[in-house]
């Protein structure tokens, strides 16, 4: 039992050690408690940061040609086309792809085959619906105008000639009863 008193005894001298250590510390620092400035730093609101609202201006699209052709129906025939598919992921058309060379002329000669054929089909689109469109509507005019103005005179001689060939016809009857 001696032996238990010995370890007791020991602890109660290093905690009083401890506290005499802290005492000290306290006594001779002047950072505790904190005065002034320093006692406030932890009360003051946390500064955030504060953006304006993106607007339309602020968001700058690239190239919308490709998006715009995924809209279409020949993309979407295109992508569900199995021997197509199967076609453009082979290893040699892959490669040929990823020559620089290559692509540059088939770039080249897709946008000047593109120009020319886009030239030629809005030309010839636009002769056509022309020339349909103004048969059209030279046709429902004509034939329009024609009617309206046949009725107009056909009535208007009509009743000039009526009105005339009865006063003729009445003068004559008159003077003819009248010389009777």
């Amino acid at each position: 039992m001696k032996f238990k008193q010995q370890g007791n005894s020991k602890i109660w001298v290093l905690v009083g050690a401890l506290v005499v250590v802290a005492g000290a510390l306290m006594y001779f620092s002047d950072a505790f408690p904190p005065v002034g400035e320093d006692a406030s730093g932890t009360i003051v609101p946390a500064e955030r940061y504060r953006a304006n609202q993106i607007d339309s201006d602020d968001v700058v699209l690239g190239d919308e040609t490709f998006a715009k052709f995924m809209q279409t129906d020949l993309y979407e025939e295109l992508v569900q086309n199995p021997e197509l598919i199967e076609v453009i992921t082979d290893a040699d058309v892959l490669a040929a792809f990823n020559d620089e060379n290559m692509r540059a002329e088939l770039n080249s000669n897709v946008r000047s085959n593109m120009s020319d054929n886009a030239r030629s089909n809005l030309n010839d689109n636009v002769r056509s619906n022309l020339n349909d469109n103004v048969r059209s509507n030279l046709n429902d005019n004509v034939q329009s105008n024609l009617n309206d103005n046949v009725r107009s005179n056909l009535n208007d001689n009509v009743q000039s000639n009526l009105n005339d060939n009865v006063r003729s016809n009445l003068n004559d009857n008159v003077q003819s009863n009248l010389n009777d």
